[in-house]
């Protein structure tokens, strides 16, 4: 069951697989909208961990923002004409068992320059309201309640930027995949970094977690401000993710 709440905040991470339409049969909801560039500003598979975007990416990061909340922040993908995927506990702290503080905005692709200025290309979203698992609240069993660490923002403008899909199969997954999102412990308030690591397995596409494997402890997204980073790929020239 899920339910809505004004907007607030939090930090910290873990991957959860997001539960879609099956990518077996090409299905997808959303769809991803979105054209990959002949030559990408950055491409995935080329990519080192520890990768500074430091320019207006093209499409599929375009489509990846940071949010911005009052006492923290998180990343986020845009997967709908109103709508961002990002972590549940970025609103809500199981710990201490408290909410973030409200007006959220969502800055799509952001970055810092070479000069290490703030730049927007495409403005700044607000947040209308959120949608989240209870069972993300209600848990009992903390292992149990990551998987429902997921949360889909409402924003109040329509995006400006493609959009990402979002996948599963009952097989699972395992090989390269991709991510980007915004560091805050390491880097200046705002970077955008991206990279790649392997997955060593889903399981059969049921289990919670995604099994990392990679040459920098980056490719686990440990740091604040990364919750909520998409891990995606590509398929068919379409760019679906797996987790957040």
């Amino acid at each position: 069951m899920m339910a809505s709440t004004p907007p607030m905040a939090a930090p910290s991470s873990i991957a959860a697989p997001v539960g879609a339409a099956q990518e077996d049969g090409g299905r997808c909801i959303p769809a991803p909208f979105g054209t990959l560039p002949a030559q990408t500003d950055v491409t995935p598979a080329q990519v080192p961990a520890d990768k500074v975007i430091k320019f207006a990416a093209k499409y599929p990061y375009a489509a990846i923002g940071r949010l911005d909340i009052i006492g923290g922040t998180c990343s986020g993908s845009q997967i709908g004409d109103y709508t961002v995927l990002t972590a549940a506990h970025c609103v809500y702290d199981r710990n201490t068992k408290t909410w973030g503080k409200s007006n959220w905005r969502y800055e799509p692709a952001t970055y810092r320059d070479s000069s290490g200025t703030r730049r927007y290309p495409y403005a700044t979203n607000y947040v209308s309201y959120f949608t989240y698992f209870n069972a993300w609240i209600n848990e009992a069993d903390n292992k149990k309640a990551f998987w429902y660490d997921i949360l889909v923002v409402t924003m109040k403008n329509k995006r400006q930027t493609g959009t990402l899909g979002l996948s599963w199969g009952s097989a699972g997954y395992g090989g390269v995949i991709n991510w980007a999102g915004y560091p805050s412990d390491t880097q200046s308030k705002g970077t955008f970094r991206s990279g790649n690591c392997d997955i060593v397995n889903d399981g059969d596409g049921t289990e919670s977690r995604l099994v990392l494997r990679g040459a920098s402890a980056q490719c686990l997204i440990l740091e604040h401000g990364e919750s909520g980073s998409p891990f995606f790929y590509s398929k068919n020239d379409k760019i679906y993710v797996r987790a957040v």
